[in-house]
Parts: structure tokens; sequence; C-alpha cells
């Protein structure tokens, strides 16, 4: 870290060794996917039935923000073809420590990515979580310690996996013992339940100061494909399978921008 500098160089110490980042390829997946250079572009997509690719972006710009051990060394938008998704995959892993890709299911409902990544015989493939959104997640493990993670293309479900399993994957291939701090704050749940029996859940909340304390709000629509919430939220909460917040509960949350104080 930059404070880390100064001390080390008061103690006479002018080398240490360090881990290179860890590198990470975005293949995503879709026929129905456009990547814009200019922003008149997105609303001629959108009319042409196409769909402006957002959660590779997205990816790139959470490992940037948080994950400074790691690093996006490529990405690129592939069909759904069983054979070009192939051929990306093989062609990122022999430039990076992990793959991750974005979607895969085309329209006969054959999951392309599942496909191509079953045929590289990984030694671990662990596909489908137990947690809402993201339950598509998928993971393998190859030979050589090359990771593949399988995310959906919705950006609210791979906003879920990249907090809560992608992060902790690089982490582990990078040798990470202790983290970053990460803008977390205690909140009251201010009205209604949070948490599934059955599922670890992320919630999106708006989080506001009242006083010395922070009190959440959830917002009663939370979809996977309702990406527009995210611009209606300051903050993240996620459960475990299990575990219930309710009324007054105080619980961790994520900041996604400064909470507003009353």
């Amino acid at each position: 870290m930059p404070w880390d500098i100064p001390a080390l160089l008061e103690l006479g110490i002018g080398e240490v060794w360090v881990r290179r980042r860890v590198r990470i390829f975005i293949v995503a997946t879709g026929s129905e996917l456009i990547e814009v250079k200019a922003p008149n572009e997105v609303l001629d997509a959108i009319v042409n039935g196409k769909v402006v690719e957002s959660t590779a972006s997205f990816i790139g710009n959470y490992v940037r923000m948080y994950i400074p051990y790691a690093e996006v060394v490529g990405r690129t938008i592939v069909p759904d073809d069983q054979e070009a998704i192939r051929n990306a995959v093989t062609k990122a892993l022999n430039m990076a420590d992990i793959v991750i890709t974005t979607g895969g299911t085309g329209p006969s409902g054959i999951d392309y990515v599942y496909e191509v990544t079953k045929s590289l015989n990984p030694r671990i493939y662990i596909r489908g979580l137990r947690m809402r959104p993201g339950r598509p997640t998928g993971l393998a493990v190859l030979g050589g310690n090359k990771v593949i993670i399988n995310l959906s293309g919705h950006p609210i479900s791979a906003l879920n996996a990249m907090t809560v399993v992608v992060k902790e994957v690089i982490k582990r291939l990078a040798g990470v013992k202790v983290d970053i701090a990460e803008p977390r704050v205690m909140a009251r749940l201010g009205r209604g339940t949070l948490g599934d029996k059955e599922f670890a859940r992320q919630y999106r909340v708006r989080v506001r100061r009242v006083g010395n304390d922070y009190v959440i709000e959830e917002l009663p629509r939370q979809g996977s494909s309702l990406t527009h919430t995210l611009l209606m939220v300051n903050g993240l909460v996620f459960t475990r399978k299990g575990q219930i917040i309710r009324e007054g509960d105080y619980v961790e949350v994520l900041l996604l921008r400064e909470p507003p104080r009353d």
C-alpha cells in the first residue's frame, strides 16, 4: 500500500519480494451483444434489437476499483457458437490465470459455456450455487492452476458473484492474507425483513444517516434483470443461507456511494 513505502524506506529496506498481479481475461458470450464506441451508438443498437455489452465492462471496472492485486489483460465478445467460445476460452487461458465468461445460453436453451468448460476436462467443476442473484455461477479448476469462472450475463447477478465468490478466488491465487479495506458500515433495517431460508442473498438497499446511525431500506423489486435499480441505491446487503434480518436488526452494508444525511 502507498503508506507502507515510507515506513520501509525509513527502516532502510530498499527492495521487497512481491507477487505479480493475477491476470484475468473476460469472454462475453451472446450473439445479441454489441460493443459501442460512441454515445450515439447506444440508442441505435437498442432500436435495432441489439444488447449493448455491459457486464464484461462492469467486471473490468470492478477489478480496477476493488481488486488492485489483479489486472484484466483482455476482453472479447463472441457469438452463441460452441466452437467460437471454445477458441476464445482456449486463447484466453494462454494469457491469463483466470478466464471469466459471461452469458452462454443461446435461443435453443443449450448452455454453450458449460459444454465448453466441461470439454476442457477440469479437475473440479462446480456448476450453480445456492445464492440469488447469481445462481448460474460456475467455477472450474484446470491443470496448471488455471481457473474458469462462469457468470450470468445479467450485471446484477455478476455483481453478487464478483463480490462473494470471484474476489475470494482471486485473493487465494494472489496469496492475499490481508485485503484492502472496503467501505462497509453496520446499519439498522428500517422496516420489513431480509434473508432467505434456502439461499444466500444479495439485496440492493438505500442507506441514509440519521444522527450517528445508518438506516437501510430495501428496494421493493430485486430482480436480477432490473439493472436500472443500481442507479437508485447506494448500498448492498449480503445474507447467508438461513440468515434472517428483521426490522431494527443491524447488518453489514457495502456502500456504493456516500449516504445522504437526514
